[in-house]
């Protein structure tokens, strides 16, 4: 009778060690996405991200030199199109300078990136040229537009890339 006991209690034990790893797990898992954790020294806040639907642009405020990540997440099968992304000309034109093509049915998630840098032929001759409020436009969606900025301040090392090039 004492070795059932014992198996019983052992049994018991097991069973609640096993709920209580689940239970644990389903609280981790419910949340609404998984933490996110920056390395010291990495100025990214979950805060500064946007959104627009199941668009994210992971910033509002960019130094030059520094990549600019898109991400699409939850895209439904019948949303596709163009997300747009334009660079200031002028305090009233934009151009656009990167796009993205997307398809729900295809693909529900994705991530892009870019990172402007100066282009004689495009144009895009020195600083100014990127400096400024972009705006991101997702075509063929009712989704708001998103915008961000690029200050005159430029990454560490990149001096070189942003001498005027015209």
């Amino acid at each position: 009778m004492e070795k059932n006991t014992a198996r019983l209690v052992a049994t018991v034990a097991i069973i609640a060690a096993f709920t209580a790893a689940v239970a644990g797990a389903a609280v981790i898992l419910g949340q609404d996405g998984p933490p996110v954790a920056s390395p010291p020294g990495d100025p990214l806040k979950p805060s500064e991200r946007q959104y627009s639907g199941p668009f994210q642009v992971d910033k509002r405020e960019y130094i030059l030199g520094e990549k600019v990540f898109l991400r699409a997440e939850g895209l439904l099968p019948d949303e596709a199109g163009q997300i747009s992304v334009l660079r200031p000309l002028n305090e009233t034109h934009r151009s656009v300078y990167h796009t993205v093509p997307f398809d729900g049915s295809a693909k529900a998630s994705f991530n892009s990136y870019f990172s402007p840098g100066l282009s004689k032929a495009l144009g895009i001759c020195g600083p100014d040229d990127i400096v400024g409020e972009w705006r991101v436009f997702f075509q063929g969606t009712d989704y708001a537009p998103l915008g961000f900025v690029f200050t005159d301040e430029v990454l560490q090392g990149d001096e070189e890339k942003f001498e005027p090039v015209c």
